[in-house]
């Protein structure tokens, strides 16, 4: 009666391990497509000014972007604030979260009217070294894309990067004329 048994669990275990092997040999061949993509920037700027003269232009977006603003809701200019921008492109929902005068402003860009959800981190940092500031920006951000292969993302990142940071150093450049210059 043992042999029996053995024979059939010897049976049983050849048979699982070749399933198993066939599955694997599938899924390498498999193709698989991320509909969202994760991406990362940093980008830095001098501005021949103090923090305080560049100040005004952190709080107030219209001063030198191509937005329309409108607050909804908050304290103004207080990390909670919930404001709703209209670009060429696209309105989007903005909150604040932290914000240091002189400093640090940090938002979330892309939340709902409630001001939660998924959305585009933002971070300005100001430095001053004498006499001028050092602005950087960090944006982290998680956007919906058409399902793409993965072995195609890190070109299709790259991408992404390269556009936002052309996009953004335009912003800044004119942002620096116009605290430099007036």
């Amino acid at each position: 009666m043992k042999k029996y048994y053995r024979k059939w669990l010897k049976l049983f275990l050849t048979i699982l391990v070749a399933v198993s092997a066939y599955s694997h040999g599938d899924k390498a061949k498999e193709t698989f497509f991320l509909e969202s993509l994760d991406y990362a920037v940093h980008y830095e700027i001098i501005l021949n000014a103090s923090p305080e003269d560049i100040w005004p232009y952190i709080l107030d977006l219209e001063l030198w972007l191509p937005f329309k603003v409108v607050h909804v809701e908050g304290e103004k200019n207080r990390a909670g604030e919930l404001k709703y921008i209209t670009t060429p492109n696209q309105s989007v929902y903005l909150k604040v979260l932290n914000i240091i005068p002189f400093k640090h402003f940090s938002n979330k860009r892309g939340v709902n009217s409630d001001g939660v959800g998924p959305g585009i981190y933002g971070h300005m940092g100001l430095t001053e070294l004498d006499g001028k500031t050092k602005l950087n920006l960090d944006v982290f951000s998680q956007v919906t894309i058409v399902p793409t292969e993965k072995d195609k993302i890190d070109v299709l990142r790259e991408t992404y990067v390269e556009k936002y940071l052309e996009s953004i150093e335009k912003h800044f450049l004119h942002l620096k004329n116009l605290v430099e210059i007036g």
